[in-house]
């Protein structure tokens, strides 16, 4: 397990990180997202086409955005940016007022990733309207149902175990075991969010750990089990270190397409419950943009927890 994880790691930041790549000198920016009337002038027809995620800019290029436009752009040297006004913007002019760079970054490598991964998920019909999305297999009304962890990795050694309420004057019975079921940590609360510094109970990486919640209106009430892998440490630190290289390209300011791209990311490595709560940010921001939206749509649907996809919007 151990080596696998870590070949998978390398793997990807070898896709990331490798080979001073030769970049097409003219390609600026990239599109992480769009809405609304947003065109680009096509140098060949001098016409204007509509611009679409994962559209590549080159500096020639001139855009026109109209009312009630957002556009979410990312540089070549990873710097991202938000377009919202009225106006023509040529490509070159954005890009003087960026830090230059004759590298392609992480974060526009990442980007084209994230490009492929949306493309692919498109052609087998993965990316569905899950409003409609039905729940498979019954539950007790009484179930408590469990929010996060669910079937996830863990990078931290504070972990935010969570669940949905049961109704007022609830009791509930948290347990946390080992794969062989031997009890490692169980309290009782009356809350439904449970923070725990795991490191204080010798928990070993490399591992799989399982949690539950029951309440006290009967044997109907235990909820589902599910599961959270503690990531070796070599594994974390180039997790770490490949995350603190995007925000530094970002000058650690975290604008919409940054936190996009970082969501995704965490989302590539099983990081589920901070992969949601930054899909959760930016819907909330701007739940109109088609490629936030789907994505968020995406991971929720994918952790079982489209009963609730829109409850924060």
């Amino acid at each position: 397990m151990k080596a696998r994880n870590i070949k998978v790691i390398f793997f990807i930041i070898f896709i990331l990180t490798s080979i001073n790549q030769i970049f097409p000198q003219s390609e600026l920016f990239k599109v992480i997202a769009v809405y609304g009337d947003a065109f680009v002038k096509d140098q060949k027809t001098n016409e204007w086409d509509k611009l679409s995620f994962g559209k590549k800019l080159n500096s020639s290029d001139i855009i026109k955005l109209g009312k009630n436009v957002y556009l979410g752009l990312v540089y070549k040297s990873g710097k991202t940016i938000e377009l919202k006004k009225v106006g023509i913007y040529p490509v070159q002019d954005l890009a003087n007022n960026i830090k230059q760079t004759n590298s392609v970054s992480m974060t526009y490598k990442f980007a084209d990733f994230i490009y492929g991964e949306v493309s692919q998920k498109n052609s087998h019909g993965e990316i569905m309207d899950v409003k409609g999305a039905v729940m498979r297999g019954k539950e007790s009304k009484d179930q408590v149902k469990l929010y996060l962890p669910r079937n996830s990795n863990i990078i931290d050694t504070t972990i935010n175990f969570s669940w949905y309420s049961s109704g007022y004057n609830t009791k509930y019975y948290f347990r946390l075991s080992d794969k062989f079921d031997r009890i490692i940590y169980e309290t009782e609360t009356t809350d439904t969010l449970l923070n725990i510094d795991v490191s204080k109970y010798n928990l070993l990486e490399d591992n799989h750990y399982y949690w539950s919640v029951v309440s006290n209106k009967g044997k109907d009430s235990i909820s589902k089990e599910y599961w959270f892998y503690i990531l070796p440490k070599e594994n974390v630190k180039m997790i770490n270190d490949s995350l603190q290289q995007i925000l530094s390209e970002n000058d650690f300011e975290e604008s919409l397409p940054c936190k996009f791209i970082l969501a995704c990311f965490y989302e590539q490595h099983k990081i589920f419950d901070k992969a949601l709560k930054l899909f959760i940010e930016i819907n909330t921001a701007k739940s109109n943009i088609e490629q936030y939206k789907n994505e968020y749509q995406s991971l929720i649907y994918k952790l079982g927890l489209t009963d609730k996809i829109y409850a924060n919007q």
